[in-house]
């Protein structure tokens, strides 16, 4: 399915909302419980940096919509230069040019590392530390909490933000129509009693724990065949 015309639906609507990263004419979904970085203790750099590629995010969607292009067209941003951090920045493959491997000059985060290792898993590929990441060439990736925070805090605010995002944003056709959804905040779909087969009710729909912390070893692996199975609601 195409759902470029979708997306920049979205995009004109919820112009001040995080609308996610990544293929949006993939057949997964992935939902994060919130972006990881703190807004107010942000230096000039990175408010520069997150005012780009997170506050700004459906406007960069609404670009692509308008000029589509394939991820191999967009920048290794490990050499953009901050004056053409706007002209380079894409959503559609956010960060470009990441390794297979967490932290240092060249590597991810946890999180986008084990996106990485599942799509790999699901698609019974293999990588080095030195490939390059290109989970978001299969995958649409978006949070649950509009509000970033480097670690998870509940609160009347975050339940708020998530309640709009669930009776708002993520009911629109474009999050609707993908096949797949991977929700990867088990966490807080617990504390706030989301229902998710409500939601999404023509998906098949698998529940889990943020992939940043694995509860144990192998799980990955079962995740990815219950990925590829028949059941159509599982709680991992």
């Amino acid at each position: 399915m195409n759902r470029t015309s979708l997306l920049q639906t979205l995009s004109n609507s919820y112009k001040s909302d995080f609308l996610g990263y990544g293929n949006p004419n993939g057949d997964i979904l992935i939902i994060g419980k919130e972006c990881a970085f703190e807004p107010e203790t942000a230096d000039e750099f990175y408010e520069e940096l997150n005012q780009l590629t997170y506050y700004n995010n459906a406007d960069s969607w609404d670009k692509f919509c308008k000029k589509p292009h394939d991820s191999s067209l967009i920048s290794d941003w490990k050499h953009v230069k901050r004056r053409d951090w706007e002209k380079e920045f894409s959503p559609r493959f956010a960060f470009r040019g990441q390794c297979c491997t967490i932290g240092g000059t060249t590597g991810t985060s946890t999180t986008w590392y084990r996106y990485q290792k599942l799509i790999d898993l699901f698609l019974g590929t293999k990588k080095t530390k030195e490939d390059l990441l290109d989970f978001q060439d299969y995958c649409f990736i978006t949070e649950l909490n509009g509000l970033p925070m480097k670690k998870s805090r509940p609160s009347k605010d975050v339940k708020r933000s998530i309640e709009n995002r669930v009776n708002g944003l993520l009911k629109e056709p474009f999050f609707q129509s993908f096949p797949l959804v991977i929700a990867a905040c088990k966490g807080y779909i617990n504390r706030y009693h989301i229902d998710l087969k409500a939601l999404f009710p023509n998906a098949k729909i698998i529940i889990t724990n943020q992939l940043s912390i694995l509860p144990h070893k192998g799980y990955l692996e079962k995740l990815a065949d219950l990925m590829m199975g028949d059941e159509p609601f599982i709680i991992l």
